[in-house]
């Protein structure tokens, strides 16, 4: 039996007198309590599921420790990708052994945020995870958080391990019914895909092997360790999958009854599906179903076998929108039996062309960029650009890299990483779609189960909201730690310029909350309440936390890894080159490391520590006698920075957070909190501990003696800052005090890009960038028409300009082209 169909279109709210009279449906019409049902479900779950996703691009893939990372963002809908209302994007760099290791918060504004991160100067060389998300986002599954591999080099590319361990450990290779199940009796198509210990692909060869060992299929990956072959169960039979390495599979135990759902995705104009089922299933109705979450269209069939042995069903591709879809089968009982991913790719994104001013570039040479977007029926469109332009000899892309098209429309809504993704959009070819499908088949984890769509409790109110700014809550407590109930509190917030003064009520428990906070500096909150006489009452805050989520675990691992260094020789060496000049001539023209600002360089008397002044102190984690110690007792309110400035042989340079150096040595000391090593960011006090204050700081210890510096390796050679709380479990953000600094959006700086057309003492200084040119915000005219001028390096020959866009309409876009001597697109 072969039917040709037009599904059903139905809007969220589905009535019937909406149904298309043009539509055929085989055997039956749906019935319109079936549909009615189905519809209003899915409007509420989308009510109260609304999607968000983000998308950062970096300006390159490749750095060095010391070096910046730029990035530009854009959080949007699911449904749309028509800009999210969120305001407060989190970004954290995680590293191969799934620890954040900095985080940052970012204000969005309309859509759009930017940062930079400068990579710590001891960072270890491997593979980390640039990792981005809304507070919204947080409510569904981590894996669905926006995620990137970047990778830091080591300074030298002559040493480094070998990659042998990382590649010969065990691959892990899953398997796949196309469907979900293999049935007894009912040919199936199984997709299979094979990873190694660090989280990449691996190419296989093997066999089926039933319970006799007779080989009944055979396995060859084709594209990226996934491939496919076709196994028709018998009954009572079980199957092994055997690579040529010796390893083995079981296969999962195939069902007795069930359907088995086949499709064809690779034509470009029409999806071809068959579906089979066991003989006790034909004399029984069931539901085909075609649909994307959070988008306004729907298709649906209802279908019998009849005397038939299977259903062939013809859907056309053009009433389907761009993106993931799931096909789900329901038995008449509408319980979900088989589901199966599919990618559509309409190809509706941005056209987006550039032209150059020059065709050969020389050293230093002023260059304009004139770039011009239009939609496919070559329209001008009004859109918001982010131009990355580097030295394609040094850090060349690859159009197989992630984008915004393969994020947002593929890999925003599967889960487990996916390799070149931009591959699968780089033509119309069949064998690219085939190699695509593979993708779904291995990878469909979509976001949603129609048992969540079908919960009645689907409303229930979500933890995180939507964040239209920061949020500032806590507990009050009296100095007993009582809860301060349904009290009044007064909140002073000092800003740089001038202060601010709300009033709030607390609750049962002491709880108050204040949302939409929007502060690009730090500011200073303080409470205080009065009795009815005006006198004040001495209370206690206890402020949440921010908690930052664990990295998932995931098929794809990170690895500090030293290896891949030799490939990247020339971008080492410049880089380094960079580096050094950078160090060498901000000394002479005062640039961004020395800014000049007001010093405390101050000598004082502090504390010794002594047997029986402080009995009650914990040892010194390694057994020390520090050179210098500050107790903190007299001096709760006292931050970690006013603690250390009147400390002698320390100079403090105020800031947010401070930056601390021991004078002897200069460069960043080593921070240790409780027995912990604590990454900080150039010498600034690492931000996780820049907010402690004498209330939760029992003590503070200088370590610079040789003799004490000894037994921390090279890691203490600016010296040791070791910081003891009061808990001493490294539960340490919980601050208790009236007072507090609360941390603004993450400091942006701006790009340097210098300017060669009027002559500068500072421009004596080498020019070695591989990043030429970077601007996370470029706004199109309404002609779609946008220009930037920039300057060539002293060394750059080749460039490469990546561009990633976004319509007020919600249109994709990407671009990726090199110029110069290679002449040829890359």
């Amino acid at each position: 039996m072969f039917i040709t169909i037009v599904f059903v279109f139905i809007a969220l709210v589905v009535r019937s007198q909406d149904i298309d009279s043009k539509v055929v449906i085989s055997q039956e019409q749906v019935e319109a309590s079936v549909v009615e049902a189905l519809g209003e479900n899915l409007k509420r779950y989308n009510e109260n599921n609304t999607i968000e996703k983000v998308y950062i691009h970096t300006d390159k893939d490749l750095f060095l420790p010391g070096e910046d990372l730029w990035y530009s963002g854009y959080t949007v809908l699911g449904s749309n990708y028509k800009y999210s209302n969120s305001k407060v994007l989190y970004v954290d760099l995680i590293n191969f052994r799934g620890d954040v290791i900095l985080s940052q918060t970012r204000e969005i504004l309309e859509g759009r945020s930017s940062g930079s991160i400068e990579l710590p100067k001891n960072i270890l060389p491997g593979d980390y995870q640039l990792r981005a998300y809304t507070s919204w986002m947080r409510n569904f599954d981590a894996n669905f958080f926006f995620t990137k591999r970047i990778k830091v080099l080591a300074s030298d590319y002559r040493e480094g391990v070998s990659d042998l361990a990382t590649k010969n450990r065990a691959i892990d290779v899953q398997f796949f019914p196309e469907g979900g199940d293999l049935v007894e009796g009912i040919n199936s198509l199984v997709a299979f895909k094979a990873i190694g210990g660090d989280g990449l692909s691996r190419e296989i060869n093997g066999k089926v092997l039933n319970s006799k060992g007779k080989a009944v299929a055979f396995i060859r990956s084709i594209h990226k360790g996934a491939g496919f072959f076709n196994l028709k169960p018998e009954s009572r039979e079980t199957y092994t999958a055997e690579l040529s390495n010796g390893s083995k599979y079981v296969l999962q135990t195939p069902r007795k009854e069930g359907y088995v759902i086949t499709v064809d995705n690779a034509d470009a104009s029409n999806l071809f599906v068959r579906v089979e089922a066991s003989e006790s299933l034909k004399n029984k109705p069931f539901y085909l179903f075609l649909g994307q979450l959070q988008t306004q269209n729907y298709y649906q069939g209802k279908f019998k076998f009849r005397r038939d042995p299977y259903i062939n069903i013809v859907i056309p591709k053009k009433n389907l929108p761009s993106g993931v879809i799931t096909m789900t089968l329901l038995d008449e009982d509408k319980k979900p039996l088989n589901e199966r991913s599919l990618f559509i790719n309409k190809e509706e994104e941005l056209v987006i062309q550039t032209q150059l001013n020059k065709s050969v570039f020389q050293s230093r040479d002023e260059i304009v960029l004139d770039i011009s977007v239009t939609d496919k029926q070559g329209m001008p469109v009004s859109t918001d650009l982010l131009l990355a332009i580097t030295d394609l000899d040094k850090v060349e892309k690859s159009i197989n890299t992630k984008n915004i098209l393969t994020h947002l429309l593929l890999e925003s809504d599967i889960k487990g990483h996916i390799e070149d993704p931009g591959f699968y959009f780089k033509d119309k070819s069949i064998t690219t779609r085939t190699k695509l499908d593979l993708i779904m088949l291995t990878h469909g984890w979509r976001r949603f189960n129609w048992k969540d769509i079908n919960d009645k409790d689907q409303d229930t109110l979500k933890i995180f909201n939507v964040e239209r700014g920061k949020t500032i809550a806590g507990t009050a407590m009296w100095t007993d730690r009582q809860p301060f109930k349904n009290r009044n509190l007064d909140l002073v917030v000092k800003e740089k310029d001038g202060f601010a003064q709300y009033s709030l009520k607390t609750d049962e428990e002491g709880r108050f909350k204040i949302d939409n906070f929007n502060h690009t500096d730090s500011i200073k909150l303080v409470f205080n309440t009065k009795r009815k006489n005006d006198e004040l009452i001495r209370i206690l805050i206890d402020l949440d936390e921010i908690e930052i989520p664990k990295f998932p675990e995931a098929n794809f691992r990170l690895y500090q890894n030293d290896i891949y260094r030799e490939p990247y020789r020339d971008y080492i060496e410049n880089a380094i080159l960079q580096i050094e000049t950078d160090s060498l001539f901000d000394l002479r023209f005062n640039s961004k490391e020395t800014t000049r600002l007001d010093k405390v360089d101050l000598e004082a008397e502090i504390e010794r520590k002594g047997n029986g002044e402080h009995p009650n102190s914990a040892p010194s984690t390694f057994g020390i006698d520090p050179d210098k110690v500050v107790y903190t007792k007299g001096k709760e309110f006292q931050s970690l920075g006013v603690l250390l400035s009147g400390v002698g042989g320390l100079s403090v340079v105020p800031g947010n957070p401070p930056s601390v150096s021991i004078r002897r040595f200069g460069g960043s000391p080593l921070w240790v909190l409780d027995g912990a090593p604590i990454n900080a960011t150039g010498n600034g006090i690492p931000l996780e501990i820049a907010n402690l204050n004498g209330f939760v700081i029992e003590r503070i210890e200088i370590a610079k003696s040789a003799s004490n510096l000894a037994l921390f390796g090279l890691r203490g050679g600016n010296g040791v800052i070791l910081v003891y709380t009061k808990r001493g479990d490294g539960r340490v953000r919980k601050v208790v005090s009236p007072e507090f600094t609360l941390a603004g959006y993450s400091g942006a700086k701006e790009f340097y890009s210098p300017k060669y057309d009027v002559k500068k003492e500072e421009h004596i200084k080498p020019d070695y960038r591989t990043t030429l040119y970077w601007n996370p915000s470029i706004t199109t005219d309404k002609n779609g028409k946008a220009s930037v001028t920039f300057f060539n390096s002293d060394i750059t020959e080749n460039i490469q300009i990546d561009i990633q866009g976004l319509s007020e309409n919600g249109i994709l876009g990407t671009y990726l082209k090199a110029f110069g001597k290679t002449d040829e697109n890359k």
